[in-house]
């Protein structure tokens, strides 16, 4: 169940991160039927882990994500 219905996973939001940062050194951009197959755990991330992850894309490595409805959609390297 995602995590909008009341459950969610818990991880370190971190290394996470880190791990979609450098996957998208291969491509620029993801969709959401790459994400789901790439991290199937993203959907289960709790709102406030959701947001965390977004704030260091964000932040430390320029990668923006598209979220709705709790789920990301979209993620990739921010135009300059």
């Amino acid at each position: 169940m995602p995590a909008n219905g009341g459950f969610g996973f818990r991880c370190l939001i971190k290394p996470l991160a880190k791990e979609i940062a450098d996957s998208l050194n291969e491509s620029t951009f993801m969709e959401r039927d790459e994400i789901d197959l790439k991290y199937p755990k993203l959907k289960y991330l709790s709102p406030g882990d959701l947001k965390s992850l977004q704030d260091i894309l964000s932040l430390k490595y320029q990668i923006q994500t598209e979220i709705t409805d709790g789920i990301i959609d979209q993620i990739g390297a921010m135009r300059k």
